[in-house]
Parts: structure tokens; sequence; C-alpha cells
């Protein structure tokens, strides 16, 4: 009895939990990270503000959490393989902390992005409640795209990460994950976003004797238009 009640109870914290997580994914949308300044391990002052144009993980976490801890070697792999695609992890360590204890746990784990002293100011602005660690995650312009309660997870960076880290214009468009017009053998094909919505992709096929041809078509919603030729001719290069 006592073991259906527990099982219980965890479906219901888990529904709940995950209820939270989507209920705050829906309030933080689009919402202005708010800014900060926070003393680092130096002893220098450091700022959200700072890193303005990049896509920023602010990571609260603590020397007691030991969540917090199993993630960090994690963070640390994010921040190498992504930091030339505009990806900063900052992490703010909890007010309560001893800094002496973060300073032994960042040379522990070799963190290779900023380390903050947090406060109880910055807890209120960013709503942290009782859950640690916290992801908050704040895009280029400098708004809260989501808030990650509990460890980062591959799917969750995959899923609301690696998006913002595509190139201004073509974010969530990969060309293997589109129902093609092109002609099968024409190589990987170009795409192309425009800022109305539109996606224009370009290949070449083979047009016989005249050579090769340039053709493209534009996807609107679900759909593709017909294709039609750009250009045709023996010496054409298909990438602008």
């Amino acid at each position: 009895m006592r073991a259906i009640l527990l099982a219980g109870l965890l479906i219901v914290q888990t529904v709940s939990d995950n209820w939270a997580q989507t209920s705050q994914q829906a309030d933080t949308q689009s919402t202005v990270a708010p800014d900060f300044s926070l003393k680092n391990l130096r002893g220098r002052t450091a700022r959200l503000s700072d890193y303005k144009g990049k896509v920023v993980l602010v990571n609260l976490w603590a020397t007691w959490c030991a969540p917090c801890l199993a993630e960090m070697p994690e963070l640390v792999k994010l921040q190498k393989q992504y930091e030339t695609r505009g990806l900063q992890i900052i992490g703010v360590a909890y007010p309560d902390d001893r800094r002496t204890s973060v300073r032994r746990m960042a040379r522990k784990f070799k963190l290779n992005y900023p380390v903050l002293f947090g406060t109880a100011d910055l807890l209120d602005a960013y709503q942290i409640g009782e859950i640690m660690p916290v992801t908050v995650v704040v895009d280029r312009d400098g708004k809260i795209r989501d808030r990650i309660l509990g460890i980062l997870e591959p799917e969750d960076f995959k899923e609301k990460v690696a998006p913002l880290l595509e190139p201004t214009g073509v974010q969530n468009i990969i060309v293997r994950s589109l129902d093609s017009p092109a002609a099968p053998g024409s190589g990987e094909p170009n795409l192309y976003a425009a800022s109305d919505g539109r996606v224009f992709l370009t290949w070449i096929e083979s047009a016989g004797d005249k050579g090769h041809k340039l053709r493209f078509a534009i996807r609107q919603g679900d759909n593709w238009s017909e294709p039609h030729t750009i250009a045709e001719g023996a010496n054409l290069f298909v990438n602008w």
C-alpha cells in the first residue's frame, strides 16, 4: 500500500513539474531578461548585457546541490562545442554559498565559462524557486525563451537551445527534414529563409546537351510551388 501511495505521489509530482515547466515557457517567452551586475571569481563586475548578441544560458547552481554538480561536465562540453556559434554559459552560484566553496568547485570541474556570485535580488528578478539547478535560456535579442528546471538534458538543449544558435533567418530549417522538389541526384540544395516566412530552395539539374539548369521553388506553409528555371547553360554555379 505504501509503495502504491509513493508511486502515485511520484506520478502527480511528475505531471505537476511538467505542467509547471510548460507554463513557465509560455510565461517567459519573449520576456526581456533582467540585466544584472554581479562579481565574478576575480572580483570583477560582469553583466548580462556584456554578452549581447549571444545565446546565453544563465545556469543557477549551488555547491550543495548534487544535480547541479552532476551537470557541470556536460555544460563544459557544450560551451567548448558551441562557443564559436555564439553560445555563452554563465554560472551563477546560489547567494548563501561560501565563496571559497564556489571557487573550489569551479577549479574542480575546470569550468570554461564565467562563474558569478548570485544575490537574492537576482533570484527574485528571475523568479527562481527551490528547484535547483535552473537554466534560463536568453536569445540573441536579450529575451528569455525558456526556463529549464533541473538538469539540462541533451533533449532540452536540442529542442530549446540549438535552434537559437542557427544563423539569423534560417532557424529550425534543415534541408533533409523537408520534402524536397529537387530532382534526384541534384546534390545538396541551398535553402534561404525570407523574413516573411517563405523558404526558397535552389538546386541544379542536368539539362542534357545544354549542360545544367538552375532551378528554384518556394515553400509557403506546408507546400512547395512548382519548380521554375532561373538559368540554363554549360557553366552554371548554384551557390549565391
